[in-house]
């Protein structure tokens, strides 16, 4: 112990170098890299399952976003297996074979956008290039799917997809155009204003293969309730408080969820969809992201292997 004699301070272990810390983790989980056929770098992070598999293999959520959202996910699991909150489950979260804190920001905007015109990637701020969902899409339905299939027991037919902001607009798109290929869809706070809105041009198809019978999938879509807010002023780099907040009126994050939220519930009274609408009071969209993500958690992965929430909007 010494004496600061400029701050007048006690200071504890003056002059001693500070030892470094070691990486923290917890049991099960682990990563491993794997590189598309285009040569696209990924970071795999896995939460292996608490309990064995059932009869027809584990069940298995993808999440995007990995290198942010799997810390927050995963230690989850295993304390909400054992206590039977919900099945013992694989966790696979896609991220991006990096150290580099700023990277996955860049990386993520070109993953999970759908289709997008070029003059997207030319606009003050871009970060693009942007659309390639369809990319992601099928390497995680083929290269990763297969890879855990050859080291866990595996239930195809019980796969879901969780996806936040950007990470939701692809869980949309997803949605629209593959349908059958996932069991559960969870769009958090899902960027439904990219592209002026054009995610919601696959909409109208999906609805009729649902009316026909043909798809029946699970959706969630939630939403902080202060999104929309303008106050406190929004903070966005590079952009002035009056243009920020142009821009979050424009993007309608809440309205957006709320009005498909209710629309996809109309269609889930018709139709074998189960779809349910959560909007968490009093939460930004960044201080939502963990309630975003431990209600998408247990709608996935619920113990029932049957739909059992009925239609409506969830209080938070």
């Amino acid at each position: 112990m010494s004496t600061d004699a400029t701050a007048g301070r006690i200071t504890r272990g003056a002059g001693r170098r500070p030892r470094a810390l070691r990486p923290a983790t917890w049991p099960g989980a682990g990563c491993w890299d794997m590189t598309r056929s285009d040569g696209r770098a990924y970071r795999i992070f896995i939460q292996e399952p608490e309990g064995p598999p059932p009869a027809a293999g584990y069940p298995v959520l993808f999440l995007t976003d990995g290198n942010w959202l799997f810390p927050l996910v995963a230690p989850m699991l295993p304390m909400r297996t054992q206590m039977r909150e919900l099945r013992p489950a694989l966790l696979v979260a896609i991220g991006y074979a990096t150290d580099d804190a700023s990277a996955p920001g860049r990386l993520r905007a070109f993953d999970l956008t759908p289709p997008t015109p070029n003059d997207y990637a030319a606009a003050p701020g871009a970060v693009g290039p942007y659309g390639g969902a369809d990319a992601l899409l099928d390497f995680i339905l083929g290269k990763v799917l297969d890879r855990l299939a050859r080291r866990f027991p595996v239930d195809r037919g019980d796969l879901s997809l969780m996806g936040d902001s950007l990470g939701g607009l692809h869980v949309l798109h997803a949605l629209f155009t593959r349908p059958e290929r996932f069991r559960s869809f969870v769009a958090a706070s899902p960027s439904i204003w990219w592209n002026d809105r054009a995610v919601l041009a696959g909409e109208a198809a999906f609805t009729a293969r649902a009316r026909a019978g043909e798809v029946s999938p699970r959706v969630l879509v939630t939403v902080g309730g202060l999104e929309q807010s303008l106050n406190p002023p929004p903070q966005m780099p590079g952009l002035s408080a009056v243009k920020a907040a142009a821009l979050i009126r424009e993007a309608r994050m809440v309205d957006n969820a709320r009005e498909l939220g209710e629309r996809l519930m109309a269609l889930s009274e018709e139709t074998r969809v189960e779809a349910r609408f959560v909007a968490f009071p009093d939460e930004t969209h960044q201080s939502v992201i963990p309630a975003n993500l431990s209600r998408g958690v247990t709608f996935a992965l619920s113990p029932s292997t049957e739909p059992t929430m009925r239609p409506g909007i969830d209080p938070a």
